[in-house]
């Protein structure tokens, strides 16, 4: 019995396998080789010649960048970081734009513009209504469910002005603005300390409107009821009179 080994098909076979592993070791060290190169290439300065104007421009959209805050943090009071770093992307030219950083810096910016457009999508208007409600708030005592609280049945008007101004504000406005929610916080405060301290007090007023209304009404009926039994009366008298003088004297 000839060994398997000597069998030219399997000869065959064992070369072209060991081919195939050839080629795949191959294909593999080329691609990590490339992907070493990319990086490196990605992290090094470039070899285009850069004027002083274009590294001026390229370090300053960079750094305006290096200055935002973590993302989750990022709050419409950063609006003017990210203008700065907005102008200071449209200044940087393609050469510019090759500067070892900035790659990364326009993701990162990207991004950030992004979240920003998202969250922050006001108008004038937006910023109007949120600067009214929280000015509304603001004028309401700073105490409020302390002990020594100054809140008053008199500030029932800037309670409901208050109220009014926020329910005029959009959703994202009420989630993002900064200082509609603390504004927010302070108001629901102090409409429940309005509320257990005056409850007894609105319900007596209600009350008593309720009650005055009735007695009104009730003059007014009575006055009516007068005045028709008054005119009945006079007519009565008026035609007793008339039969009177009528009559043929005896």
């Amino acid at each position: 019995m000839k060994s398997i080994f000597n069998n030219k098909k399997f000869k065959v076979l064992i070369i072209a396998v060991l081919a195939v592993i050839l080629v795949l070791m191959f294909s593999v060290y080329r691609l990590s080789s490339d992907g070493r190169a990319y990086a490196s290439a990605s992290n090094a300065p470039t070899n285009v010649e850069l004027s002083e104007s274009d590294t001026a421009a390229a370090k300053a959209f960079i750094d305006a960048v290096d200055a935002f805050p973590e993302f989750y943090v990022l709050q419409y009071e950063h609006k003017p970081l990210m203008d700065d770093a907005g102008n200071k992307f449209k200044a940087l030219t393609a050469n510019a734009k090759t500067y070892a950083g900035v790659s990364e810096a326009i993701d990162k910016y990207e991004a950030f513009l992004k979240e920003f457009n998202k969250k922050f999508d006001f108008d004038e208007n937006d910023i109007i209504k949120a600067k009214a409600f929280i000015n509304a708030v603001n004028l309401l005592p700073g105490n409020i469910l302390s002990s020594s609280s100054e809140l008053k049945y008199e500030h029932k008007s800037l309670l409901e002005d208050a109220k009014k101004k926020y329910e005029a504000l959009s959703e994202n406005v009420k989630d993002y603005y900064t200082g509609v929610s603390d504004a927010k916080e302070k108001f629901d405060k102090a409409l429940k300390e309005f509320s257990d301290k005056f409850m007894v007090e609105e319900s007596l007023i209600t009350l008593g409107k309720g009650m005055l209304g009735i007695f009104l009404v009730m003059l007014i009926i009575i006055g009516c009821v007068y005045l028709l039994s008054y005119s009945g009366n006079r007519k009565k008298n008026k035609k007793e009179e008339a039969a009177a003088e009528a009559e043929p004297e005896a």
